[in-house]
């Protein structure tokens, strides 16, 4: 589990222009059953690693290829697609991170962290009837 453990700032957990794991020890898993859609690029249905590369002007989605790896063994050699990320300060602190799939209107799935005072978000378009999961350390 990763916390911003109260006084800590986030900068100082996750530096800024450096690929963050998105979660804690493992890379946090990613398995689609189907695939999705967004911005006319297919992430096909498999299973894949998620990383974020947050900047103070925005974040980067990075879906990998090797699904199975340490928190540190990023390779961008095995990088499948890049997106940037829709960012918002919260009103309330997360304490924990967060990582969902949300139903949006429209048939969207959104993929959201969230943590300490912020929320970075992707929006992808099913296929056809999604089944979705995703998998983090909680060490």
């Amino acid at each position: 589990m990763t916390a911003t453990r109260g006084s800590v700032k986030r900068a100082l957990i996750v530096p800024w222009n450096r690929i963050w794991r998105t979660g804690a020890n493992n890379a946090t898993k990613l398995r689609l059953g189907l695939p999705l859609q967004h911005d006319g690029q297919t992430l096909p249905a498999g299973e894949y690693s998620l990383w974020t590369y947050p900047t103070e002007k925005g974040w980067w989605l990075i879906v990998n290829r090797k699904a199975n790896v340490w928190g540190t063994e990023y390779d961008s050699t095995a990088d499948l697609m890049k997106w940037p990320m829709h960012v918002e300060q919260t009103g309330e602190k997360v304490e924990s991170l967060k990582i969902d799939l949300l139903p949006e209107p429209g048939g969207v799935i959104r993929l959201q962290v969230a943590w300490d005072l912020y929320k970075a978000w992707v929006d992808f378009t099913p296929s056809s009837s999604p089944y979705t999961q995703t998998e983090s350390s909680k060490n």
